[in-house]
């Protein structure tokens, strides 16, 4: 379960490592501008060092950046339980309306509806559902709706 904890702490890695990196290209140029040419300012300033801090700095940052993005993902793609009523609310309202017919005998209506709904949960300001990533799951991931529907005599007003 992914947390709004979780992604602040995210964010906040990633500015600390921007800052890192900022701080380190501000050398580079201080040591450029003296004019001290590279091989000496390497050697003079432990450069080796500072090119694999920068390097690891940048590995960290794609690092975090991926999982944010994966984390940016799933909320991108989550919904509130009102969210999910709401749609099956309108699915219920849209089969009422479209089977409404000229038969003067006869009414169709839900007599039955099972929602085998399959979400990743967790806690935003709210509970939030998001689906499941089919590859990972694999069909086993894919939410199932079964609606039995039945025909009743017509009630006279």
């Amino acid at each position: 379960m992914v947390t709004d904890a979780d992604f602040k702490r995210l964010e906040e890695l990633i500015r600390q490592m921007n800052n890192r990196l900022d701080a380190i290209d501000e050398r580079l140029r201080t040591l450029s501008a003296k004019s001290i040419s590279a091989p000496i300012a390497s050697a003079a300033s432990g450069g080796a060092d500072e090119s694999t801090e920068i390097n690891r700095l940048k590995s960290r940052e794609l690092q975090l950046q991926s999982e944010l993005d994966s984390v940016k993902k799933l909320t991108d793609n989550s919904y509130t339980k009102e969210d999910v009523t709401e749609y099956f609310g309108a699915v219920i309202n849209d089969f009422n309306e479209k089977t409404k017919t000229e038969d003067k005998d006869v009414d169709y209506i839900i007599s039955n509806m099972e929602v085998d709904l399959k979400t990743q949960i967790y806690k935003d300001k709210e509970l939030r559902m998001s689906g499941a990533d089919i590859s990972k799951t694999g069909g086993d991931g894919i939410s199932s709706v079964k609606i039995s529907i039945k025909a009743v005599p017509k009630q006279t007003k």
